[in-house]
């Protein structure tokens, strides 16, 4: 599935971008697959709907076997969640969802460290069993 975004009436296909950054105040440098970059002229809220944009779920998958959030308290001890799905999201990759009052990508959150299936746990020798 392509999605594509209007940039000062050029269309981007969003699964073709490789970085974004702000070139100036009103451009935005885009770094696409291939190498090639282009500078577009744009509002700087642009720059921010086009970097949501690839982070965006276009499909949940749920997880057939167990998989788990890993996170890094503050005195260096580990502790996990169950995740119940992934996402799917429109630059490609794989995310994992954190949240139970809220849903939000794990990567997100500053203490996380990966997600992992039952097995991957036992890298971690200080992590709390609850969860």
């Amino acid at each position: 599935m392509n999605i594509f975004f209007e940039v000062k009436n050029t269309l981007i296909n969003i699964s073709k971008i490789k970085d974004i950054s702000l070139a100036e105040k009103h451009s935005v440098r885009i770094t696409f697959d291939d190498d090639s970059e282009g500078v577009y002229e744009t509002r700087e809220e642009a720059f921010y709907t086009l970097e949501l944009l690839g982070k965006t779920a276009v499909q949940l998958i749920p997880c057939a076997a167990p998989m788990f959030n890993v996170f890094k308290n503050e005195d260096g001890s580990y502790f996990h969640e169950r995740v119940s799905c992934l996402a799917l999201c429109a630059d490609g990759a794989v995310r994992s969802l954190t949240g139970a009052d809220y849903i939000a990508f794990a990567e997100e959150e500053k203490n996380f460290v990966g997600f992992y299936d039952e097995g991957g746990l036992t890298h971690f020798p200080t992590i709390s069993k609850q969860g």
